[in-house]
């Protein structure tokens, strides 16, 4: 088997949750089916970074055409989740060492990676991949199975996983806390999903105009998604990358 062209391709569901890493690093751009991949220069090891869009079906894809491309050593996938478990709080940093979704559990991640990961202080928990966001206190509840200490939940990280796996990639996902299981969310969020399983901005804005006393909560979440961004940045260069 040929060598890889790229030591890490770093992948994250939304452009956001990548503009730290884009700040803190000197990046080339380059292009894949029209949409741009970001080259980080001086990095040991080399690494490629891109957004694949939210939703199963966009990250899934996305992932898979990225392998294909830059058929990296390793994969690292980033973002926000939501906690489903209580000890959970917003801007603790997970790390995947389960995955599951709707049709049980996903590929495991790799071990070097994940002991990388937690001696970095980020907490070994279950990851729940879903189609929709889940937004409501019970509906959190209702995902957390018997003996999972830490979970959380996300619409992305088994489908990275799987693409992952099906291109021979070892990989790890790590996620930091958007809001707490006990949180509520704009009830709105899950009918704001396009047809490729992504959610559509112009529908929540929409939505949040006709229902203006959910400001405060997005505007919150948001605060909350540039602050994990940031923290997974650091966590990246300190644990992951040299400069």
């Amino acid at each position: 088997m040929p060598p890889p062209d790229v030591a890490a391709l770093v992948v994250a569901a939304l452009g956001e949750e990548l503009a730290p890493l884009r700040r803190a690093l000197a990046v080339s751009v380059e292009r894949l089916d029209g949409r741009r991949v970001f080259r980080a220069r001086g990095t040991a090891p080399a690494l490629v970074f891109a957004s694949t869009g939210d939703g199963p079906s966009n990250a899934a894809s996305r992932a898979a055409r990225l392998c294909e491309r830059y058929r990296p050593a390793v994969l690292v996938g980033i973002g926000v989740a939501g906690a489903i478990t209580p000890n959970l709080a917003p801007l603790d940093l997970v790390v995947s060492s389960k995955l599951r979704n709707g049709s049980g559990e996903g590929p495991r991640a790799d071990e070097i990676l994940l002991r990388r990961a937690t001696a970095g202080g980020a907490l070994p928990a279950t990851l729940v991949t879903t189609g929709t966001p889940v937004v409501s206190v019970a509906a959190k509840r209702a995902l957390a199975a018997p003996g999972e200490d830490s979970a959380a939940v996300d619409m992305e990280s088994t489908a990275w996983a799987k693409a992952a796996a099906a291109a021979g990639v070892p990989f790890v996902v790590v996620r930091g806390i958007a809001d707490a299981a006990d949180e509520e969310l704009p009830e709105y969020l899950p009918r704001c999903l396009g047809a490729d399983g992504g959610i559509r901005r112009s529908a929540v804005v929409a939505r949040a105009l006709a229902r203006p006393g959910t400001f405060p909560a997005l505007w919150k979440l948001r605060r909350r998604l540039s602050g994990c961004a940031e923290r997974l940045s650091a966590f990246l260069l300190d644990r992951f990358f040299s400069r």
